[in-house]
């Protein structure tokens, strides 16, 4: 099965599969059958296995290791325990969460259309280049904000995949339920410049998932890095959170530029954002796998050498740390 989600259409274009070729280190993203394209060949006439000092050699394995786990399938463990668990739509507010009836947008349906005509004329061409880059990925650019990679913070790569698929299986489910036509089903002549990803439009997915990894790396990212930029309820907020919100209400907004979101449709999966967050992937006791995922992250960035000089830092402080 090469190119991982690419072939499955749905998955490709909702933002979390499909475009990870800088994951490769995981073993699990852009790479042939999950293995990251490694190929190594052996004598046929003499297999290595047949050598003097290696017949008959052990190692001592007793499990497959975390870090040999690619988190493209890791993902799939943790989204088992989620669907395991028969209350978690009861524990994110059920439907209701999203608003009244099967068409809470419909009292601002007209109020919709008029701002994505304005945006239509007037921000999609700059906002193009944007547009099409986080079509189908944009985990790397948080990380990229951050100066962070998949190589430099593995622990905090694999904790915001592994948020993703989880994310998408609740948006999916909301999605479902509601089942709202696309801008462009309503309004023929928005045009979208790219393909919407087979699904329906509310909540938006692009929207919970932006919110999910912007919550999720101030989580994880030590405060003291920024500085205080306290607002009315919320006392805490420093630079940190005020820029990773800013990023993800800027990749929110620039789907409804492109005609493919409402934005109710990104109100609504800001609200699920911050439900999905509170009440699941943080609750320890709901979701341990995944919990242990962010503490891994957190560790990483206790010593991470980015945002300092580097001369006491332990450069494989970040590798240790993601052994379950």
């Amino acid at each position: 099965m090469a190119g991982g989600y690419g072939g499955y259409g749905g998955y490709g274009g909702y933002g979390g599969y499909g475009g990870y070729g800088g994951y490769g280190g995981y073993g699990g993203y852009g790479g042939t059958s999950g293995s990251g394209g490694a190929m190594f060949a052996d004598r046929v006439d003499r297999p290595f296995v047949s050598e003097r000092d290696v017949k008959g050699a052990r190692f001592d394995a007793t499990g497959f290791g975390m870090r040999l786990w690619s988190t493209r399938w890791y993902s799939w463990v943790v989204m088992s325990d989620l669907a395991s668990q028969a209350d978690w739509l009861k524990r994110l507010g059920g439907f209701a969460l999203l608003g009244k009836g099967p068409t809470p947008w419909a009292a601002t349906l007209d109020d919709d259309i008029a701002i994505l005509r304005n945006m239509a004329v007037n921000e999609r061409a700059p906002a193009m280049d944007e547009i099409v880059t986080e079509a189908d990925e944009f985990i790397s650019k948080f990380l990229h904000m951050v100066s962070a990679t998949a190589t430099t913070h593995p622990a905090t790569s694999r904790m915001l995949i592994v948020a993703d698929a989880l994310t998408a299986l609740i948006a999916m489910h909301y999605k479902a339920h509601f089942n709202r036509p696309r801008p462009t089903q309503v309004v023929p002549g928005f045009m979208s410049p790219i393909q919407h990803g087979g699904h329906a439009s509310f909540p938006s997915g692009h929207a919970t998932q932006a919110h999910v990894f912007a919550a999720l790396l101030s989580k994880v990212m030590p405060q003291a890095l920024g500085f205080s930029d306290p607002i009315p309820g919320f006392a805490g907020r420093t630079t940190i959170d005020k820029t990773l919100g800013a990023l993800a209400d800027r990749i929110s907004r620039n789907r409804e530029i492109a005609g493919l979101h409402y934005p109710s449709d990104t109100k609504a999966g800001v609200k699920l954002a911050a439900a999905i967050i509170d009440k699941i992937l943080l609750d320890r006791e709901y979701l341990p796998k995944f919990t242990k995922l962010v503490d891994n992250a957190k560790a990483e960035w206790e010593n991470t050498g980015v945002f300092d000089d580097g001369k006491d830092a332990d450069i494989s402080a970040g590798e240790k740390n993601v052994r379950d």
